[in-house]
């Protein structure tokens, strides 16, 4: 269907936004355009309308000659007040207070300029956020009673104000700086995207001589900045980890989420240089993250993150936690995921239980319509009948296999060559002669040298079974 700006905007919006933009549309303050009312009673039926200029044209002005430059006109007013209300929707309170703060100052409206000073001072003493914004918050109030005070002619003029309003500016400036540094550094190392944000030279002697340390929103960034510097030094990852477990609650949902994300990916790194270890780390990661609600949006888990912690779970090899997360967290994903996840996973806790025979009945049940389940359960259900010696079973899953892979347009290239030459390696590996240590060790070899075979460390301890 063709589509415009216009439309792509009014159909994101929901029942109550939509509710308020008619109502903006229809106030004065905003326009008194009624060609803009009439424009949007045609787009209350049908929204598809703005797809069909000259119909919508007919539909608000009848016979009157077709004048595309005030349609568009009439399209642009609307976006920008569709865009009003986005923003006064999404402005918090304080924000508000804060912007309107200089503006009673200038008027000299002693009394409500202290009523509103009293509301920012309230929201930011009962917000639990002390991230970077938080003191840009506290700079902004700092300012506007230091140039109240120039203004008002204060007899015992002070610079308290003033020196406030600079340690929440550094406060923020540092935090800033940091968090752009590790977000840059956390790219660079874990893909390989560059970019220039260095520190300046004398940036921790100036926090540790100003005390800065002492803020989450500093000490946070810092601390995950010398982690990722510094890589080798593990006692730096541990630092960073007391520090999520003492301030994540300081930052937002998001950022928080960021900062877990920064050490999950030092773990990950660590487990692509052979250090196994690391998962345990991984999965305690997870395990806070679950317990703050961390990867939760709103109510829901999404699936990757799902899948991810499955993984990790069975990697340290904890059943039965990886059991109950499978069961209780599956009503946590998408409606339409929840079923089919729950049934696959479970089907892979089967699997490194060593319960072969109740995979391949679990996996009876797996929809194999999307892509990701295709793969995966068809691998699971070629290492259980690999393990099992169902030979008749193997042969006739590996043909239907390749012909699968063969077939399927929405696999990519890369993607159908790991699992062509998984499948390859699987019937050479059930066909090989017992005791023939030359074919063994040529299979072992070839499967060695072949870094982008799926399920490659399965199959290699598999080679070495048969010696």
């Amino acid at each position: 269907m063709p589509t415009n700006k216009l439309h792509r905007l009014l159909t994101q919006l929901d029942g109550h936004e939509r509710l308020r933009l008619q109502k903006l549309i229809h106030s004065p303050y905003f326009t008194e355009s009624e060609d803009l009312q009439r424009l949007w009673q045609c787009l209350t039926d049908d929204l598809d309308l703005l797809l069909d200029k000259p119909q919508l044209w007919q539909r608000i002005f009848g016979q009157r000659p077709y004048n595309d430059a005030h349609l568009r006109r009439l399209y642009s007013d609307l976006t920008q007040l569709a865009h009003r209300l986005l923003a006064l929707d999404h402005l918090p309170e304080v924000e508000e207070q804060l912007q309107l703060l200089p503006v009673l100052a200038r008027a000299g409206l002693t009394k409500h300029f202290d009523s509103t000073l009293r509301k920012i001072d309230r929201a930011l003493s009962h917000s639990t956020h002390r991230h970077a914004d938080h003191y840009l918050h506290h700079y902004r109030v700092a300012t506007a009673l230091h140039h109240r005070q120039e203004q008002r002619s204060v007899r015992k003029h002070t610079l308290d104000h003033l020196v406030e309003a600079d340690r929440a500016l550094d406060i923020f400036y540092l935090a800033t700086k940091l968090r752009h540094h590790c977000i840059a550094l956390d790219y660079a190392n874990f893909m390989s995207l560059q970019a220039d944000i260095p520190l300046p030279t004398e940036l921790e002697a100036y926090i540790s001589d100003h005390r800065y340390q002492e803020y989450p929103a500093v000490s946070m960034y810092a601390a995950i900045s010398d982690m990722q510097r510094h890589p080798d030094v593990e006692t730096l990852f541990d630092k960073v980890l007391h520090l999520l477990e003492q301030y994540a609650d300081c930052f937002p949902h998001e950022e928080a989420q960021a900062l877990y994300t920064m050490a999950q990916n030092y773990c990950i790194t660590k487990i692509n240089r052979g250090r196994q270890a690391y998962y345990h780390r991984l999965f305690d990661l997870y395990r806070q993250l679950l317990d703050k609600r961390l990867l939760h949006v709103g109510d829901h888990l999404p699936t990757q993150h799902y899948k991810n912690i499955v993984t990790v779970g069975l990697k340290v090899e904890a059943y039965d936690w990886t059991e109950n997360f499978i069961q209780q967290q599956s009503h946590d994903l998408p409606a339409e995921e929840q079923e089919n996840a729950l049934t696959y996973n479970l089907a892979k806790l089967y699997f490194e239980q060593g319960d072969y025979a109740k995979t391949i009945a679990q996996l009876r049940d797996v929809d194999y319509t999307p892509v990701y389940y295709a793969l995966g359960g068809r691998l699971l259900l070629l290492k259980s009948y690999y393990a099992l010696r169902e030979d008749r079973a193997l042969d006739i899953l590996i043909d239907s296999f390749t012909v699968y892979l063969r077939r399927n347009r929405v696999i990519s290239g890369k993607v159908r060559k790991q699992y062509l030459d998984m499948v390859r390696y699987v019937r050479k590996l059930a066909y090989l002669p017992p005791g023939d240590r030359a074919a063994r060790q040529q299979l072992r070899d070839a499967i060695a040298h072949n870094d982008s075979v799926a399920g490659k460390r399965w199959l290699l301890t598999e080679v070495d079974a048969r010696g």
